[in-house]
């Protein structure tokens, strides 16, 4: 929950520390204190810039420390729950927002391979219809657990809204990122949801070719192909792959 960092360190000093804690969605709600004896103002900037949350100049009360780091922790958790779901803990769309444009940054700066899987429950609106919302979003946390399973580490899945969920694929190219989503796929597929029995999802895919927002719009797409087609189906843009 809370990073305590001095600003000199060996091999890698506080501020190159803070950059990567902060560049890793898995670190969003971490909480970073940075401590250094050099009382630089243009130290404090940079690090309060890198993420650092509060900056203290040795030598410092150590009472007002552990306060401070009360504080961390508390705001920790506030952020865990403003950035996740309600209902099924996944990181939300703000959140997937914010991480997607940064994971592009780098892998347009490595030249590496980035993609992304959109999924939609199919006749969804039958399961809250039929069985009422509860069991709706019994469904819902279920599909969560399922792309966690079957989710890498580096990888970002979450709730984008409604019945519709996204997975940001790291260091993946668009064959990787199809044959993710089919694992995924059959998954939804052979598991049994309480009260409500048996489902599918659609999914669209695509790759990180030109920006963020034409590799949404292109997933989007390819997601609509899948419904059009009939349903519980994979559709990857470009479909040469």
């Amino acid at each position: 929950d809370v990073v305590l960092l001095d600003l000199m360190m060996p091999k890698m000093d506080g501020l190159e520390l803070c950059e990567r804690v902060r560049s890793d969605f898995k670190n969003a709600t971490t909480y970073i204190i940075m401590l250094t004896a050099r009382s630089q103002n243009h130290e404090k900037v940079t690090g309060l810039n890198l993420g650092a949350d509060v900056y203290f100049t040795k030598p410092f009360d150590p009472g007002v420390l552990l306060a401070q780091i009360k504080v961390g922790v508390k705001t920790a958790e506030d952020r865990g729950r403003a950035m996740a779901d309600p209902l099924t803990r996944l990181f939300n769309r703000h959140i997937f927002d914010t991480f997607v444009i940064l994971e592009a940054e780098r892998a347009k700066r490595y030249k590496h391979p980035m993609s992304v899987i959109l999924i939609d429950i199919d006749h969804f609106k039958k399961v809250n219809d039929s069985y009422g919302h509860p069991a709706g979003d019994a469904v819902l946390v279920q599909l969560a657990c399922i792309l966690r399973q079957h989710s890498r580490k580096s990888d970002l899945p979450c709730r984008y809204g409604g019945e519709e969920f996204i997975l940001l694929l790291p260091e993946t190219a668009l064959a990787g990122a199809k044959k993710t989503a089919e694992g995924i796929r059959a998954a939804v597929e052979s598991h049994a949801f309480p009260e409500v029995g048996k489902l599918t999802a659609s999914f669209g895919v695509s790759n990180l070719s030109e920006g963020v927002k034409s590799m949404i719009e292109l997933a989007d797409q390819a997601l609509y192909k899948a419904k059009e087609r009939g349903r519980n189906q994979v559709v990857a843009f470009p479909e040469s792959i």
